[in-house]
């Protein structure tokens, strides 16, 4: 299982991103950051937009 691939993508395309590929990024999965890392490398050059539902939201970053 190899990285995601973003080819094909228009400029400023949405992408929906639900909570696994957050989670595995952010606690640094061994195995599965990686495959993800192309979408929040994307996100961070400005090619792309991230939108997340509210449940992904409350899964990633619970209330304090």
């Amino acid at each position: 299982m190899g990285p995601v691939i973003l080819e094909g993508l228009r400029e400023g395309a949405l992408l929906l991103v639900h909570s696994a590929p957050i989670i595995y990024t952010l606690e640094d999965h061994l195995r599965f950051a990686l495959r993800f890392r192309p979408i929040f490398e994307a996100h961070a050059a400005g090619s792309v937009r991230l939108a997340v539902s509210p449940i992904t939201s409350s899964e990633c970053w619970p209330a304090r």
